[in-house]
């Protein structure tokens, strides 16, 4: 998992120099985590060194890549109280156990979904009844108006 490293020209600038910072070329070793400067103006070589190397920490010396979880992950193994390790390889037991809670995280969602989905529907059939029950009344209305008026048209 990569570190990245933020720097900002201008904390190492020479002001009072002639030349400016450019040509900067870095090559990066992802076994040991190290960072070399390939070329830079040579004024600033030392400044942009000790920025780098003042900003760039690695938290784990492990050889292996982190175990990225997200907060729901995280939040329902400490419910659990399941503990992972924090890198990469995980045992059969420990990938299973991943797997069941992101298949449970997946499944809550879909039950949100449909959820959702139902109460959409529902409430779209509520009030399809409240307007033909509308309809409806209307319709009688005018049905005893018309009756009225031709037994008064007979009579």
């Amino acid at each position: 998992n990569e570190s990245p490293v933020n720097f900002d020209f201008e904390e190492f600038a020479d002001h009072s120099a002639s030349q400016p910072v450019k040509g900067l070329t870095i090559s990066t070793d992802e076994t040991t985590k190290v960072i070399k400067v390939l070329s830079v103006n040579s004024t600033h070589q030392q400044s942009l060194l000790t920025t780098l190397a003042s900003k760039h920490k690695t938290n784990n010396s492990s050889p292996y890549p982190e175990l990225t979880l997200s907060d729901e992950e995280k939040d329902l193994l400490r419910k659990e109280g399941i503990a992972l390790p924090s890198h990469l390889p995980l045992t059969r037991e420990e990938e299973k156990i991943l797997r069941s809670v992101r298949r449970r995280i997946r499944n809550k969602a879909s039950a949100r979904n449909s959820r959702r989905k139902k109460q959409d529907y529902m409430e779209a059939l509520e009030k399809r009844v409240k307007l033909c029950t509308d309809e409806k009344r209307q319709l009688e209305k005018k049905v005893n108006d018309l009756e009225k008026r031709n037994s008064s048209l007979i009579g």
